[in-house]
């Protein structure tokens, strides 16, 4: 067993098994007293931020795209 903290409760071991064979982990459990725990993790202060208008990504705003002209183009890899 895994030992990750006390029971609140009756002060004994709270651990998880070394090994599972789920998609879930399991739940930690009191050896002790049997108690399993009341939430999955500590509570993270967090914080808002704006974001910004228009269409955006997971990376970010989208940028405007710039296109070349054709003339460009064309004489792109001429000497």
């Amino acid at each position: 067993m895994n030992v990750i903290g006390t029971c609140s409760l009756c002060g004994g071991q709270v651990a998880t098994p070394e090994l599972w064979g789920g998609v879930v982990p399991p739940t930690p459990t009191c050896t002790r007293c049997g108690a399993v725990a009341a939430s999955s993790g500590p509570i993270i202060p967090m914080r808002r931020v704006d974001k910004p208008s228009g269409p955006y990504t997971a990376k970010g705003p989208v940028l405007e795209i710039n296109y070349a002209s054709h003339k460009l183009l064309e004489s792109w890899g001429n000497p």
